[in-house]
């Protein structure tokens, strides 16, 4: 049996995702175009996949969460609860933006995510930040 592999082939040690970063170009919900600096740079969230580490921790932290409530309550968690869950997993993600709001950078911090992430005339920003990460070819080169 032969052990090696030909150049130019697959391998799935390339493939971890487990840490890799994406760039995501934000876009006008209403055009699609480009959010863009004065400059013309493109407003941008560098972010972890969904497949962090970070990601996973966190979001097993919030399933435990729930179904320890769920055994002292028989309770399903509330909508809201699921919702700031959500918000929390990309805050967890985001690594860093370069946005302007309110004309003006506003500072890359996880307060500054949750409070952007968490207001509901930016779910727009949300679902791209959210489709993005889900999107594996995002951070991995093919």
């Amino acid at each position: 049996m032969n052990d090696t592999v030909k150049t130019g082939s697959a391998d799935i040690a390339d493939l971890d995702t487990s840490s890799a970063e994406a760039v995501l170009e934000l876009r006008n919900p209403y055009t699609d175009e480009v959010l863009r600096h004065e400059d013309g740079h493109p407003m941008t969230i560098t972010h972890l996949s969904n497949e962090s580490d970070e990601f996973e921790t966190l979001m097993r932290k919030q399933q435990d969460r729930r179904n320890q409530q769920f055994v002292r309550s028989r309770g399903a968690a509330l909508t809201s609860t699921i919702d700031k869950d959500a918000v929390e997993l990309l805050v967890a993600i985001t690594v860093r933006w370069d946005i302007v709001f309110g004309g003006k950078l506003l500072e890359s911090t996880p307060e500054n995510y949750r409070k952007l992430y968490s207001d509901p005339k930016y779910r727009w920003l949300r679902r791209q930040l959210d489709n993005n990460a889900g999107n594996l070819a995002n951070f991995t080169k093919g």
